[in-house]
């Protein structure tokens, strides 16, 4: 039986990774390690490198979003990056498929901007601050059988993400619908 990466804790494992200083941000060696590296310098040689050029390509501001510094890290001045969300999700994307932890971030982000990319919100709040207990378990539960479709059927590729994705959110709308209809109108669709 194969296990699953990114379960519900490791979720909030990659939300606990994040720290605030008048924005939310991850640093690059913690998101590293969780994604399956181990060497920093290939780590940034690859999918830091990679996010960057992406950042670039699409006219946002790179140093907001991959902000240098040094920390302290055992003792030793260790260079490392504050990273946006965005950045993250760019790393992740960029990252080895091969890798699990890779490929089970890459269903967390086509999951969370799914979720995104159908609610618009006036304020500066994330999505997930706006929801109802209902909406926040259908969106894990969504989150839980993308993760269990591709683990089962062994499905590669960021189309066929985005598919299993997709036809995850419309099996868990349909449910709802079932059950409570109205409780199904708050869940994302396509």
């Amino acid at each position: 039986m194969m296990q699953v990466i990114m379960s519900e804790s490791d979720l909030d494992c990659f939300h606990d990774l994040g720290r605030q200083n008048g924005f939310r941000y991850w640093f690059a060696r913690d998101l590293m390690k969780m994604l399956g590296y181990r060497d920093y310098a290939v780590f940034k040689r690859g999918p830091i490198n990679k996010a960057m050029l992406v950042c670039s390509t699409l006219d946002r501001d790179v140093s907001t979003n991959f902000e240098k510094e040094t920390r302290l890290i055992e003792g030793i001045k260790q260079p490392d990056y504050r990273l946006s969300k965005f950045a993250c999700y760019l790393i992740a994307i960029n990252g080895d498929v091969k890798k699990k932890e890779v490929a089970a971030a890459q269903v967390y982000f086509v999951a969370v901007n799914q979720i995104s990319e159908c609610m618009s919100f006036p304020d500066d709040r994330s999505p997930l601050e706006r929801m109802c207990k209902e909406e926040l378990a259908a969106n894990l539960f969504i989150i839980t059988q993308t993760e269990a479709k591709i683990r089962n059927e062994n499905i590669q590729g960021q189309k066929n993400l985005k598919d299993a994705a997709l036809f995850a959110r419309e099996q868990v709308r349909r449910a709802m619908e079932a059950i409570a209809p109205f409780s199904s109108a708050r869940v994302p669709q396509k």
